[in-house]
């Protein structure tokens, strides 16, 4: 037999779950109340698919049907794909279920374990029959999450420009030096006091270590990070 094309595969696929229906019932009327369709339309599914593979599927036994040799061999190829079928679209209307779906939710790594408990215990109060799925990382990658759609929504500090966001809070930035340091008993500096001083900071994939290059840039010097 020559090798389907494209075309005829994507022919076949619909025909797929009305014979799938009718080899596990048996019978062509039970095959159509699992289906919720005429008798007739698995009749002309089932034949349909037959003229695309060039070979009969089914053959009379008694009351009923039952599989020919390619019938059984393809059935045996083809069932647990549409079991599988079955429950990735059992899955999939779960999970978007506003009532009882699921949301994938992510957090900086900055945001400790008390700011997101209260934050999901408050959501829980709301929608308790909601899944919550959690992801925790730096904010350029959770921006890219949400982006490519593995996330549903995402604490991001800052907001990308290009992301629909609301602002929660705020929160200070503050200069944490030893002890010994000539800051050390100052309340308050000027950044461009800070143009010769050795940072300690995250990489540059974080969105605090951006925050950090793009005041200093403004101000005129970019900040000396031998800590990493």
């Amino acid at each position: 037999m020559d090798e389907f094309t494209n075309s005829r595969v994507e022919s076949a696929a619909p025909l797929l779950a009305a014979f799938d229906a009718v080899a596990t019932e048996g019978l062509l009327t039970r095959a159509a109340e699992v289906l919720d369709v005429p008798q007739s339309s698995v009749s002309r599914r089932v034949r349909a698919l037959e003229k695309i593979l060039g070979f009969a599927l089914l053959q009379p036994a008694g009351r009923g049907v039952a599989l020919t040799t390619s019938g059984r061999e393809l059935y045996e190829r083809t069932h647990h794909v549409m079991r599988e079928l079955d429950y990735a679209l059992a899955a999939v209307r779960a999970d978007a279920d506003p009532e009882s779906g699921l949301v994938r939710f992510g957090f900086p790594l900055t945001l400790g374990p008390q700011s997101v408990g209260s934050l999901l215990a408050g959501f829980h109060d709301c929608a308790p029959r909601i899944r919550v799925h959690l992801a925790q990382a730096h904010g350029v990658a959770l921006a890219e999450m949400i982006r490519d759609g593995r996330l549903d929504v995402a604490v991001v500090i800052p907001p990308p420009d290009d992301l629909d966001a609301t602002v929660l809070g705020s929160q200070r930035l503050l200069l944490h030096v030893p002890t010994t340091h000539p800051f050390a008993d100052r309340t308050q500096i000027d950044i461009t006091e800070l143009a010769d001083e050795p940072f300690v900071a995250s990489p540059p994939r974080f969105q605090l270590r951006s925050l950090l290059d793009t005041s200093c840039r403004e101000v005129g010097f970019t900040p000396r990070v031998p800590f990493e």
